[in-house]
């Protein structure tokens, strides 16, 4: 079995991504986890260039985002700043010793590397994508389904402009053979099998403010926009005065987050002025709720049809008239695909499927990337 090791740091996101991953990768292969806040204070001190020497050889070297894009530019960052919004399951004031030898070994080494990127492409600076470049990397990317320039972005999001630019977006069409698209992933056991008659909300808006999103909330009742205010409100003042985040914050925000969810009959759907495809487009469909809302880019490509597993709308009248049109039987049909479209194609069982076949064309020296074509993972 071929051996992979990550270099990192240990923490948790209410984005689950990076975790997921890993975990599918530990499935498929050998992993093993250095630095802070996996291991212990011993194999620390040793560094990573001591302590590799004594452990058999890898297959493949990993880092994520926290380690791709670094730079001597931010040598003096706030890294409790920096990791306002996760659960660290390490010390900070180790972060910059460690950040710079597994920057520095990352680049130097000779085994195959990967990068998880877990980064906004849109806002990535070109040292980022000329290091992907150096080091020969491929990458693990949800982005890999971009189909938008900024200009293309500029003219479909009718909202503020943000100062985005398409150094990813460039690099992914000019390198596709390095490229390992991995939409977001759900677990198995956040399926929720419950029938839309069952459940208290008809139509709910979660996750951060887009001004999409803001414009939705005014078809949620009053109680729901008080209940979504207060928690907003919580958030902020967590925010404004630094409230370290801990597992026991996290866990209740994920909770109430996804309680929301499964006891809504739909709920909006975007991917806010990037137009990713953001987890919501597969947690939504997964709790077996009706995702109303925008298109975000690779749509289609990742298996999303409107009308049949999710429902287009591009303002409030349209939302209005499927609240108010469709019956309860019309959308568990699609709640029911929905949920079969995420199950089949992007849970964590068909992505161990999906990339244990990746991995075996680069073991084999046949890989050149890989692609979604209308729900199917394929490579080229």
């Amino acid at each position: 079995m071929k051996k992979i090791l990550f270099l990192g740091f240990n923490r948790d996101y209410i984005s689950p991504y990076a975790d997921i991953i890993l975990n599918i990768l530990g499935s498929i292969m050998d992993i093993s986890f250095y630095g802070p806040g996996y291991s212990s204070q011993k194999e620390l001190d040793l560094g990573i260039d001591q302590w590799i020497v004594n452990q058999e050889q890898y297959d493949f070297i990993m880092i994520d985002c926290v380690v791709a894009t670094w730079s001597n530019d931010l040598q003096g960052i706030d890294v409790e700043k920096m990791f306002s919004t996760a659960n660290l399951k390490f010390d900070t004031n180790i972060f910059l010793k460690f950040v710079n030898q597994f920057y520095t070994f990352f680049n130097k080494s000779s085994q195959k590397k990967i990068i998880l990127a877990n980064w906004d492409g849109y806002n990535l600076k070109k040292y980022i994508a000329d290091f992907v470049t150096k080091t020969n990397s491929l990458v693990i990317d949800f982005q890999g389904t971009m189909i938008d320039s900024v200009e293309s972005i500029n003219k479909k999001y009718p909202f503020k402009k943000l100062n985005l630019n398409d150094n990813w977006f460039n690099f992914i069409k000019q390198n596709k053979e390095r490229i390992i698209t991995v939409p977001h992933t759900i677990y198995s056991s956040e399926f929720d099998l419950s029938p839309l008659e069952n459940r208290k909300h008809n139509f709910t808006v979660v996750g951060s403010g887009y001004f999409e999103r803001k414009k939705a909330l005014k078809m949620t009742t009053l109680s729901f926009r008080t209940q979504s205010f207060i928690s907003k409100l919580r958030l902020y003042i967590n925010m404004q005065f630094s409230i370290k985040m801990t597992s026991a914050r996290l866990n209740n925000y994920q909770f109430h987050y996804y309680d929301i969810i499964s006891n809504s009959k739909s709920s909006f759907c975007s991917g806010g002025p990037m137009l990713y495809g953001v987890r919501k487009y597969f947690e939504i469909p997964s709790r077996g709720t009706v995702a109303i809302g925008w298109d975000c880019s690779g749509f289609n490509d990742m298996g999303f049809m409107d009308g049949v597993n999710f429902l287009k709308v591009k303002n409030n009248i349209e939302i209005k008239d499927i609240l108010e049109s469709y019956s309860v039987e019309e959308l568990q049909k699609i709640a029911n695909e929905g949920r079969m479209l995420i199950w089949r194609n992007h849970s964590d069982w068909a992505r161990k499927k999906q990339l244990l076949e990746t991995f075996n064309l680069i073991s084999e020296g046949k890989f050149n990337g890989s692609y979604w074509e209308k729900g199917t993972y394929k490579h080229y």
